[in-house]
């Protein structure tokens, strides 16, 4: 995350590094550049090989599926395919080339490391029986003739709301992070250009990015702070959440590595009959990235935890829109956006903020997210984002235009 494995490798090895990004379509390898003496140099070439080698393999997997079972598992405007790909952190994509449009099978294909393809598998099981169980269910019923629907006057599971508490306000100031500011974009010219690190993407018009200077580095050293205090057991014990509400700043890992990051929570799930297995829903604030974790992996945040500003800022890409003119983008539009864009791996781009401020996150033009976009609605649906415009870094190409150019996106007003 946020590059710090070439900070590490640059640091160790008193050397200057960063890469050539061809951005073509077939790109296996990418180039380094290493500036530095020759002893230096080859040491960090050591360095990158050794780094490169401990990295986990990336495997494909295919599945056989029913074909009944491709709407279960895709969901409606793809919602349950991204769900299980944030569960499982692993790629799902449906081989249609090899899967005849006429036979009773299709072709599931995971992508990721061995671990997050079994997790993938084992969700994608569940997905079919799930299929199964309904359909077994509605044919008997038909068999059978019609049943009788039971109403209820009250909803099985019942959502825990709290009703808030006069005396605690000075704990809720705490654990909201109200006194935590939101990180601003700042340009430092009258082109109203800034570097960012494009750090998650839902979709081109829900993305967030990260300024690149000194913020990043104590971004840093706040995560290496906060994962080496909340590994130990007997902090976790301490730290320990029984329940939250929305709106709450929590401590939590991120299935992507073994880090612990701060995060804001999105919903509390209580499971009524054992508030143990509740679950939640969380934005990583300092990242864009989303999760629901277990009731039990979530810990209360320290005060000296919530003195760097969130440094997430949500964004959309300016002047562009589906190319299909719907509110939908294509998975394909998605891929290629974070190709291009770089995103998580912490390669810097220029951004430019269109109509704004350059000097405050609310004073750049604002929207309100469409909740129809292909991505999963949270607490941010509501909230303002920064209209702005991507460039490569070396000013050359803007992203917009590559991807109408492409025929991912179009052009809007």
């Amino acid at each position: 995350r946020q590059g710090t494995n070439l900070r590490e490798i640059q640091s160790r090895s008193n050397t200057r590094i960063w890469f050539l990004d061809t951005n073509s379509v077939n790109q296996t390898k990418c180039k380094f550049f290493i500036r530095g003496t020759a002893d230096d140099v080859q040491y960090a070439e050591i360095l990158i090989h050794q780094t490169i080698s401990m990295q986990p393999k990336l495997e494909k997997y295919v599945i056989k599926v029913p074909r009944a079972v491709e709407s279960t598992l895709i969901g409606k405007n793809g919602e349950r395919k991204r769900r299980l790909e944030v569960k499982s952190r692993c790629k799902l994509e449906v081989d249609r080339e090899n899967s005849s449009s006429s036979g009773e099978e299709i072709s599931i294909i995971l992508k990721g490391t061995k671990d997050q393809i079994e997790t993938g598998k084992k969700l994608v099981e569940e997905a079919i029986q799930q299929h199964l169980y309904i359909y077994n269910k509605v044919n008997r019923n038909g068999s059978e003739g019609p049943q009788p629907a039971l109403a209820y006057k009250q909803p099985l599971f019942l959502k825990y709301q709290d009703q808030g508490n006069e005396d605690g306000e000075g704990d809720c100031d705490i654990l909201c992070g109200s006194k935590t500011g939101q990180e601003t974009l700042r340009s430092s010219g009258a082109d109203q250009l800034v570097q960012v690190y494009v750090s998650s993407i839902a979709t081109p018009s829900r993305f967030w990015v990260q300024n690149v200077g000194p913020s990043s580095i104590e971004l840093d050293k706040l995560t290496e702070d906060m994962t080496q205090y909340y590994s130990r057991k007997e902090n976790q014990l301490f730290h320990r959440l029984d329940s939250v509400v929305a709106g709450d700043i929590v401590v939590a890992v991120y299935s992507g590595d073994s880090s612990f990051y701060r995060a804001r929570v999105v919903a509390y799930n209580l499971d009524e009959y054992d508030s143990s297995q509740s679950t939640v829903d969380l934005d990583f604030v300092d990242y864009g990235d989303c999760e629901v974790k277990p009731i039990a992996e979530i810990y209360e945040i320290r005060t000296e935890y919530l003195r760097l500003n969130f440094q997430a800022v949500m964004c959309r890409l300016a002047r562009v829109g589906p190319a299909d003119r719907t509110s939908i983008w294509s998975d394909e539009a998605i891929d290629e956006f974070e190709r291009l864009s770089s995103c998580a791996l912490w390669k810097p781009i220029y951004a430019k903020i269109v109509n704004g401020d350059s000097t405050g996150y609310n004073a750049a033009v604002s929207t309100t997210i469409n909740s129809t976009d292909n991505d999963d609605s949270t607490s941010s649906s509501n909230a303002a984002i920064v209209e702005i415009e991507l460039f490569t870094l070396e000013g050359e190409e803007n992203i917009a235009q590559e991807l109408v150019k492409r025929g991912f996106a179009r052009f809007v007003r």
